[in-house]
């Protein structure tokens, strides 16, 4: 089963984010959506936080569209490295330590 993570704020459905595993049975593409009425509080940056630590090993990429400006912003804002206009990968759990260790 695909990894499908749903979350809650004040006990209430927010948003959610999925994980499909790629045809190189390593890597995963997320999926994200934040509910409109709570978009711009960092709860999407920190979806896709704990999403990596729930899913530590496998790559986790993202396609987003060029013109979906707040999308864009938010997987930059989140670490992703843009690896083409539309398409953005997550750093490694070792550079996640790193960075971490750096901001300590």
């Amino acid at each position: 089963a695909e990894p499908f993570h749903i979350g809650t704020l004040n006990d209430r459905p927010c948003g959610f984010a999925r994980l499909d595993q790629q045809s190189d049975g390593a890597s995963f593409e997320v999926s994200i959506l934040i509910s409109q009425s709570v978009q711009g509080r960092g709860i999407g940056r920190m979806a896709l936080a704990l999403l990596r630590l729930a899913h530590p090993l496998p790559q986790i990429t993202a396609e987003v569209h060029k013109d979906n400006a707040a999308s864009q912003r938010l997987f930059a804002s989140a670490g992703y490295q843009r690896l083409a206009e539309d398409r953005f990968a997550s750093p490694s759990w070792a550079e996640i330590e790193q960075r971490q260790r750096h901001a300590d």
